[in-house]
């Protein structure tokens, strides 16, 4: 990735609140599941996430390859009030998928090369990896726990 994908990761930063927003609805009216989850908790969740893209952008790559956003203790609380791994997933989902939408968007608006841009939505899915399989470890040791 070149210096032209850092006025994205800025964009990006500046839209946080709204990308937030975009995906607590989005997640409300596909979820049902979370219609228990407390509004400000879920977007206090989207937005960890969409800074958490952010500096995976702005790095131009994951600090390390196993890395995961350092906020993880929504995905305990979500644990804890018994929602399904399947629906965590799906919020997920939700969220990287809103920020990927933005990226590429603002990719287009700014000229950004198309291998730059690429390599952006490969960052950003990468990253969704690595949340997948921290997540799927919280829910095991949870499991574990309960056994």
């Amino acid at each position: 990735m070149t210096i032209s994908m850092s006025p994205v990761a800025e964009s990006m930063h500046a839209d946080v609140e709204s990308l937030a927003e975009i995906t607590v609805k989005e997640i409300l009216r596909t979820l049902p599941s979370y219609h228990d989850v407390s509004t400000d908790d879920l977007t206090e969740s989207a937005r960890s996430n969409c800074l958490a893209a952010v500096d995976v952008l702005r790095r131009q790559g994951l600090p390390t390859p196993d890395f995961t956003p350092p906020k993880l203790d929504h995905v305990r609380r979500r644990i804890a009030a018994g929602l399904a791994a399947e629906d965590l997933i799906r919020g997920y989902r939700i969220n990287i998928d809103v920020l990927r939408q933005r990226f590429v968007a603002l990719c287009v608006d700014q000229h950004v090369p198309l291998d730059d841009a690429l390599e952006g939505v490969a960052l950003l899915w990468r990253l969704g990896d690595n949340f997948m399989v921290a997540m799927a470890a919280a829910y095991r040791e949870e499991a574990e726990r309960s056994a």
